[in-house]
């Protein structure tokens, strides 16, 4: 769980061996930034508005959530394989700018 104060970035990462699900809850606008993989075209969709959001991230897919609007939102993730500190599977590709 993660708050994103308006103007941040979170993320700009990617998984090699795990998929992610994260939610998103907001009440202003926000933006989602993500690839297909390395040397892909890099994609955006933006959202207003208040409401929530399920994002399924596949592996290999960079990722980041921008807050646009000028209100906190919150995030909520999960992978689908436990954590391990020795091997933590998330690695930089910035797909926003910050």
């Amino acid at each position: 769980m993660a708050c994103i104060l308006p103007g941040h970035i979170r993320g700009n990462h990617f998984h090699v061996e795990r998929k992610e699900l994260i939610l998103v809850v907001h009440d202003d606008q926000w933006s989602l930034h993500w690839d297909e993989g390395e040397g892909t075209s890099i994609l955006t969709r933006t959202f207003s508005g208040a409401g929530a959001e399920a994002l399924s991230i596949s592996p290999g897919a960079a990722h980041a959530l921008r807050n646009d609007g000028g209100s906190p939102m919150w995030i909520f993730a999960a992978t689908d394989g436990p954590y391990d500190p020795e091997r933590p599977d998330a690695y930089k590709r910035v797909v926003t700018g910050g």
